[in-house]
């Protein structure tokens, strides 16, 4: 009774997760989008490349964001999966090891485009 109170409060979790990370990363494009519109209207340069920059910037944080909150979802949904069967649960477990994988990878590569971007706008001052 009381292990399957639990693996419902942690699905739920991992639901929360999920949805979090994906309104991070929605929301998170959306006020880029609308910040890079507000700053190349009003603003008196018009140095574009560097406007972009920021813009890609934004948009690359809250992208890492909500992976991370998807890749915490994942690993939860793995632990309190039904099955602890070895012989069935190889399958599901090398597919929930590869999201992880491709989601930290995919973060890491976009942390480095940050790297790169943060140089770019220091040459660009």
């Amino acid at each position: 009774m009381i292990i399957m109170a639990v693996k419902s409060f942690f699905t739920y979790v991992a639901e929360i997760f999920n949805v979090i990370g994906l309104c991070v990363i929605v929301l998170g494009i959306i006020y880029s989008t609308i910040h890079y519109g507000l700053r190349f209207t009003f603003a008196k340069s018009k140095h574009h490349s560097f406007k972009l920059a920021v813009l890609r910037s934004e948009m690359c944080n809250s992208i890492i964001l909500g992976l991370d909150f998807m890749v915490a979802a994942t690993v939860i949904e793995s632990v309190i999966s039904p099955g602890y069967q070895f012989a069935e649960d190889y399958h599901s477990l090398g597919l929930v090891a590869l999201m992880i994988l491709v989601r930290i990878g995919f973060s890491y590569y976009l942390a480095k485009e940050l790297e790169v971007l943060g140089l770019a706008e220091k040459k660009a001052e």
